[in-house]
C-alpha cells in the first residue's frame, strides 16, 4: 500500500512523464478545443490503441476534450489484461482534461491489456460518456529505455529527487493533482 507521499510523487511524476508523451509526438500543446462542458471525447491517448510494443513501465495517458470533475474518476478508468482480471493501481488528474494510469507493478511483457474509460467519468457540467472508451495495446517483450520510455530505475531516480524537493504546482490552484486508488495492491 502506498502512502499519501508516494502518491503524491507518482502525481508529479506522471506530470513529468506527460511532458515527456506530449513532447514524443503527443498533442502540440494547443489546447484551443479543449472546454470546461460538455459531453466528453476523447482526443488522444497513450499508448494509441491496437499499439504494439508499449513500455512495460509506462503510465497510460487519455485526454478529453472537455475539463473533468476529479471526484469522478474513481471507477471510472480500469486497466484489464487477456482474461479480464482488473490490473492494480492508481489514477489521477494530471491537467484538467488528462487523466493518468499508473500501473503497481511493471507489467508483463509481451500481454494484451485495455485500458477503459467507463461511463460515470464527468465534466464540468457532469455530463459523461455514452459508452465505454476502450484502448487496447500489447507490451514490449522487453523493458526498453528510450527518448519516450521511462524505466522503474528512472522513476526512483524521480522519486528520489521529488522527495528532496517541495511540488512546484499550487494544490490549492489544481484540483488536478487529487488522486484515487483502484484495485488491490
Amino acid at each position: 500500500m502506498r502512502t499519501a507521499v508516494e502518491n503524491t510523487v507518482l502525481l508529479v511524476i506522471s506530470g513529468v512523464l506527460a511532458t515527456t508523451v506530449l513532447a514524443c509526438g503527443g498533442d502540440s500543446g494547443n489546447h484551443a478545443n479543449h472546454t470546461h462542458g460538455g459531453v466528453p471525447a476523447l482526443v488522444s491517448s497513450s499508448p494509441l490503441d491496437s499499439q504494439s510494443h508499449v513500455s512495460r513501465d509506462a503510465t497510460l495517458v487519455v485526454e478529453f476534450s472537455t475539463e473533468l470533475i476529479p471526484e469522478s474518476i474513481p471507477g471510472s478508468v480500469e486497466l484489464v489484461d487477456a482474461s479480464g482480471l482488473t490490473v492494480p493501481g492508481q489514477t489521477g488528474l494530471i491537467a484538467p482534461h488528462v487523466i493518468g494510469f499508473y500501473p503497481s507493478a511493471e507489467l508483463p511483457a509481451a500481454e494484451l491489456f485495455t485500458l477503459r474509460v467507463l461511463p460515470g467519468l464527468l465534466s464540468q457540467t457532469r455530463e459523461t460518456i455514452p459508452s465505454p472508451i476502450e484502448i487496447r495495446f500489447r507490451t514490449s517483450r522487453l523493458s526498453v529505455q528510450g527518448p519516450c520510455s521511462s524505466t522503474r530505475s528512472t522513476q526512483g531516480r524521480r522519486q528520489e529527487q521529488l522527495l528532496e524537493t517541495k511540488p512546484s504546482w499550487n494544490s490549492s490552484t489544481s484540483p488536478a493533482r487529487r488522486s484515487t486508488s483502484t484495485g488491490s495492491s
